[in-house]
């Protein structure tokens, strides 16, 4: 069957159905992704989007440069610092997180292991 190009309104993928549904906008994965690296990703973003009021797009690709390029040591002291107090006002948060904070800190800590586009590189953000 031939796609209908002059069906505006036909479900496209997640992001556009999300969209259409009447959200401003979607943070979204091209591919399976890796939960250490995304939850240190999705924290930055958040953290650009509401408290440094960056616009969305600008948040997450802030967030992907920061995860491009900072050390296993610079990401153990942001995950605690700002996940175990600012983030995270349920026990069971602060909790979870600290266990990610545990997992950088036995690695090496003057290497960029995250750096790599594979933990970063899938997140677009479509939206207004």
């Amino acid at each position: 069957m031939p796609s209908d190009l002059q069906r505006a309104d036909e479900f496209v993928g997640l992001p556009a159905g999300f969209l259409q549904a009447g959200v401003a906008g979607v943070v979204a994965a091209l591919w399976s992704v890796d939960d250490r690296s995304t939850m240190m990703l999705m924290a930055r973003f958040y953290e650009n989007w509401r408290q440094r009021q960056m616009q969305p797009a600008e948040a997450l690709w802030q967030a992907q440069m920061w995860m491009r390029s900072t050390s296993n040591v610079e990401k153990e002291e942001y995950i605690r610092r700002h996940l175990d107090t600012e983030a995270a006002p349920v026990e069971t948060n602060a909790s979870s997180n600290r266990r990610f904070g545990d997992a950088l800190e036995g690695e090496r800590p003057d290497i960029t292991d995250l750096s790599h586009p594979f933990y970063w590189a899938a997140f677009t953000y479509t939206g207004v």
